[in-house]
Order: C-alpha cells, then structure tokens, then sequence
C-alpha cells in the first residue's frame, strides 16, 4: 500500500501546485504584470507547439548522433540514445567533455 511518507510528499506536491496557481492568479491582478500574464496564457498554444516540435528535432538528432558515432570507440559519448541525448544537452551548453581533448 502507500506508506505516510509517500502520502505526505503527494499531499505536500498538491499543496505547493496550488499555491503556486493562486500566485499566478494574483500576479494576474495587477496590472503592469497581468501584461505578461496575459501575454503568456495567450502563447501557451504556440509555445506548446514550438517545444515539441524541438523535443521531436532533439530526439532525431540524437539519434542520428548515436547511428553514426556510438560505434566508435573514441566516441562513447554517443554509445547509446540517453547517453547520446546528455551528450547533446552539455554541448549545448558549451561542454564538450572528451573531444576537448582531440
């Protein structure tokens, strides 16, 4: 069954979901910010699309990435899709790991 920490932790989870909707509920109110608030619940349609469609370019890229160079030994960055798809997320934060050193 589920135990009381379990219970505490999704109870604690509803709670701070929330209160989280209220404050963006209030940030809604005033008025200079219910600029931006309104801004985005009326982009959150297009966000939507553009996140998956760069999640769906990611995933195709990644493996692309570990079709052409997990089999290379001097390239274990790539030798499997998680790895391959981290691989990605550093570099495109400007971490290149092994091939600094090439």
């Amino acid at each position: 069954g589920i135990n009381q920490q379990t219970m505490q932790r999704t109870a604690g989870f509803a709670v701070m979901l929330a209160g989280y909707a209220r404050l963006l509920f209030y940030l809604g109110v005033h008025p200079r910010i219910a600029i931006l608030v309104n801004t985005l619940i009326k982009a959150t349609d297009d966000l939507l699309h553009f996140f998956f469609s760069t999640a769906v370019v990611l995933l195709v890229l990644g493996f692309l990435g570990m079709w052409l160079f997990g089999q290379d030994p001097g390239m274990a960055i790539f030798k499997d899709r998680g790895t391959a798809m981290s691989t990605m997320g550093l570099m495109a934060l400007g971490e290149f790991g092994d091939l600094d050193d090439a």
